[in-house]
């Protein structure tokens, strides 16, 4: 984890996927890591797996929906431009049109 983030701060993104039996400390090694990456003025999007949940890539919509409420909003229309418009997420992101309400317009 370390040295993905090390990586990042040198312009390449990472997704760090953590996987395993429960109560070996998966949580709490991800809270910790997610604690000293916000130390250092990082966004830190985080989804957790639930084997019964009937939303596909739920721990990727749990974080981009986390990202959507609390991103500022100059912030957010300018990712959203840059990834052309982002109207393919309105489907899976209800909070994403609610804060954009012409999000179906933009173009792709």
């Amino acid at each position: 984890m370390a040295e993905a983030w090390d990586g990042s701060k040198n312009g390449k993104r990472r997704v760090i996927l953590v996987g395993g039996e429960p109560g070996i400390g998966k949580t709490r090694l991800c809270a910790e890591f997610a604690r000293q990456c916000g130390e250092e003025s990082a966004t830190v999007l985080v989804g957790r797996s639930d084997e019964h949940a009937p939303i596909p890539y739920q721990p990727f919509i749990e974080a981009l929906s986390w990202y959507v409420r609390m991103c500022p909003e100059a912030d957010l229309l300018a990712h959203l431009s840059a990834i052309g418009g982002g109207a393919e997420l309105g489907p899976l992101l209800p909070d994403l049109v609610r804060r954009v309400p012409d999000l179906q317009y933009w173009h792709r």
